[in-house]
Formats: C-alpha cells, sequence, structure tokens
C-alpha cells in the first residue's frame, strides 16, 4: 500500500482527477469513493454519519467556480438510489 491518500484512492480502481482539489473519485466500476473528515462524524439516531457537503459554505461560494465543489457535487448525485435522481 502507498504513503497517501491519493495511494489509496488508486488501490481502490478509483484515482483522484486531481491530488489537490479531488475529495472522492468513482471507479471504472461506478463505485463512488468520498473522502471525509474524522471532525465531521456525528451519531445520529444511534447511526455513524459523516458530513459529506456543507451547504452554507456552498452557498457562500456560489458563483465561484471551485472545482473541488463541483466534483463532490457530482460525486453525491452519482451516489444516490437511481429513483432519487
Amino acid at each position: 500500500m502507498g504513503k497517501n491518500i491519493s495511494d489509496l484512492f488508486q488501490a481502490f480502481g478509483a484515482p483522484l482527477k486531481n491530488n489537490r482539489w479531488s475529495w472522492g473519485a468513482v471507479s471504472t466500476t461506478g463505485d463512488v469513493y468520498l473522502r471525509v473528515w474524522g471532525d465531521e462524524f456525528r451519531r445520529i439516531n444511534d447511526k455513524q454519519c459523516a458530513r459529506i457537503t456543507n451547504h452554507k459554505k456552498r452557498e457562500s461560494e456560489e458563483g465561484n467556480e471551485r472545482l473541488g465543489w463541483i466534483e463532490r457535487l457530482e460525486h453525491i448525485e452519482l451516489s444516490k438510489p437511481p429513483l432519487s435522481r
């Protein structure tokens, strides 16, 4: 196994598009892998949950085409069940 997060995504067959701003990737089989941070985990209704986006931050950057945000939203959309899209 490699030494950094990029190597981990590569091991899953989902290389990051960009090592600096990508927060996730999609494998050749269509699996979506999202990077999450430890301080974004909370227990809700006895289940471990992680925040994968921050609407307030995104709204404050509206009009600012940050590639990381655009890609993150695409990954979230791809991870939804087919009927939810």
